[in-house]
């Protein structure tokens, strides 16, 4: 009995009615040439997980292909689509309509599902036999170094503690190429201040908005009760007891004759007195200090990679 769902043409993206016809046209008279029956989602639940990876399954999924630059950067220019003829974990064979497929050139694959969606992995060609006037047969082993990026189901900065800088384990250029051709999708984290002159992470604290010191403190003060008079502690002392300036009494005693109360902040290192205190960062890579308001304000940036998952794509092919 013939799968029904390995027989179901899907349209190539970008492709035309002509170009979809033939190719399926074509892969229908090879498949008829090979012995065994075709691979069904029903036989797939018995077989055992080690035959399962190390199977061969067709399908005629549409496939879009695209070459990976020597910086690893997707290439948007040069698509490629064809047909996939069969595909495993390990790697896929498609009939693709293109004059530019190379031995040992890397690709990402994506493969079509019947949703309409895609799922993506990436590899190296390994067997290149023309098929037609601009068509080709291309076995692709999944490997490489994108390879290795689509088998992350997410990438997230991560906290380098020796820079103190959120970096993360790809270059940014290659995650962002994979966005534009829809293998990842970019997603907002966190927001985080930063230095502004080396964007290390700070720590944070209150202190003196002329010379950034720490050292700040609220000067203390005396109310003394009679006469209301109020002023630095440093104005009542006298020799070895305290007196009022204003009028003139002497050994008064805390609670009965006075009270201590906080008065304006004192930076203790440049002597700036009667000051606001601000918020200042301090670099914990480069040491830099820093108005909180002249910091660097990042948003932390994760991926979401669409892998392409073979047993997945076979359950609902």
């Amino acid at each position: 009995m013939k799968n029904k769902a390995t027989e179901r043409l899907i349209p190539i993206i970008g492709a035309d009615a002509d170009l979809q016809s033939r190719m399926d046209q074509e892969l229908k008279s090879e498949r008829k040439k090979r012995s065994g029956k075709p691979v069904t989602p029903t036989s797939l639940s018995g077989f055992e997980e080690n035959q399962r990876r190390n199977a061969r399954y067709e399908i005629s999924n549409a496939v879009t292909c695209y070459p990976v630059l020597s910086s690893r950067e997707i290439s948007t220019t040069d698509a490629m689509v064809g047909i996939a003829a069969n595909i495993g974990v390990n790697g896929i064979k498609m009939r693709l309509d293109s004059l530019r497929p190379f031995n040992g050139m890397e690709i990402l694959v994506g493969v079509e599902s019947r949703s309409g969606q895609s799922q993506f992995a990436s590899g190296v060609i390994v067997s290149v036999r023309k098929a037609g006037e601009s068509a080709f047969d291309v076995s692709v082993d999944f490997s490489g170094y994108l390879h290795e990026v689509l088998e992350c189901e997410q990438i997230i900065p991560v906290l380098d503690t020796e820079a103190m800088r959120f970096l993360l384990p790809y270059p940014e250029p290659v995650l962002a190429s994979l966005c534009k051709v829809g293998a990842a999708i970019s997603m907002s984290l966190d927001s985080v201040t930063l230095c502004p002159r080396c964007h290390a992470l700070p720590t944070f604290r209150d202190g003196c908005s002329l010379c950034l010191s720490s050292n700040v403190k609220a000067s203390k003060m005396i109310h003394h009760f009679a006469c209301a008079h109020v002023d630095f502690v440093e104005n009542f002392e006298l020799e070895d007891e305290l007196c009022c300036q204003k009028c003139r009494t002497r050994r008064m005693i805390v609670g009965s004759d006075y009270e201590y109360l906080d008065g304006p902040n004192m930076c203790y290192d440049c002597g700036q007195a009667n000051l606001e205190k601000i918020q200042i960062g301090h670099c914990l890579s480069c040491e830099h200090r820093f108005p909180i308001e002249t910091a660097y304000q990042m948003d932390i940036v994760g991926y979401r990679v669409k892998r392409l998952d073979v047993l997945h794509l076979i359950g609902t092919a």
